[in-house]
């Protein structure tokens, strides 16, 4: 929830294939290919870290992975990147953003995805502390 009222607002970044409801609300709305999809992942966990490949992403998506990277920056431990995809690739990237970079929301104990591509369930308390942080939006 928006609260602009209490400071600054949090910002969406949205990468997608498809017209979505959740892309429409975003204030950043950028489109790609599906094959593109794990080289936006990858060219953000580069633009974040330094760590990852180079990759051949349009002029308009790379400035895009840009202004993302510096809001996430910017957010710290309280940004979040999410994928829609299923690929374990793009996941496990999109992990290495949240678990490296930004200091992982979740704070897990371990790695999100085990040795057999699994994900282990997250401890509840701190999907609770995620929910009550976003009511009071922070």
């Amino acid at each position: 929830m928006r609260k602009p009222e209490n400071g600054s607002m949090s910002r969406m970044h949205a990468f997608e294939t498809n017209m979505s409801l959740t892309g429409s609300n975003a204030d950043y709305r950028t489109m790609v290919k599906p094959s593109e999809h794990g080289k936006v992942a990858t060219a953000l966990l580069q633009a974040i870290t330094g760590q990852g490949g180079t990759n051949s992403l349009p002029e308009s998506v790379q400035a895009a992975v840009i202004n993302a990277a510096k809001d996430l920056k910017k957010a710290g431990s309280k940004g979040l990147v999410l994928a829609g995809s299923n690929e374990l690739d793009v996941q496990r990237v999109v992990n290495a953003i949240n678990n490296a970079a930004l200091g992982a929301v979740w704070d897990p104990p371990c790695s999100l995805i085990d040795e057999n591509g699994l994900v282990p369930r997250a401890p509840r308390r701190h999907s609770s502390s995620c929910r009550q942080d976003m009511q009071n939006a922070r």
